[in-house]
């Protein structure tokens, strides 16, 4: 299974909606160095690539809009980018928290993201993570991934 599926062709306005939510998730528990700087380096490309005027500070002062995100964000291909993207910067810091959990399964819903959606972001997410892990011999921490993942 491809973690993304086919390869989206993501417009500027389709980034800076999802940098938006996930620096809104960033926080949920605190913001974490490793989230920021993952953040920033996927704008930051996304940017130089498009010719981007907003720099990132000034885009992530702007806050999330879930009815800006339902427009934008409006076919299962890109809403399920969209999470596992969020959900990938929220395990950034080694913790996929219960608050930015909460936050993620919110935002789903207030952009209209089907619950099976969110399911199979997750399983995906959960998927990678756990061949990541497995390729390791430290079966303990393949064993918090896992308990992480299908909480």
């Amino acid at each position: 299974m491809e973690i993304f599926g086919p390869a989206l062709d993501l417009e500027l306005n389709h980034v800076q909606i999802m940098v938006r939510g996930m620096w809104a998730v960033a926080h949920a528990d605190g913001l974490h160095e490793a989230e920021r700087t993952m953040l920033r380096d996927f704008y930051d490309g996304c940017a130089d690539d498009s010719g981007a005027l907003a720099n990132f500070d000034d885009l992530v002062s702007q806050e999330f809009d879930a009815a800006e995100a339902r427009e934008i964000l409006n076919t299962p291909e890109l809403q399920l980018a969209f999470l596992q993207s969020c959900m990938f910067l929220a395990y950034a810091d080694g913790t996929y928290s219960a608050k930015e959990r909460e936050l993620i399964e919110t935002i789903a819903k207030d952009i209209g993201v089907p619950d099976e959606l969110v399911a199979e972001a997750r399983d995906r997410v959960g998927d990678h993570l756990i061949g990541q892990v497995a390729r390791t011999s430290n079966i303990d921490e393949l064993k918090k991934v896992a308990d992480e993942v299908f909480e």
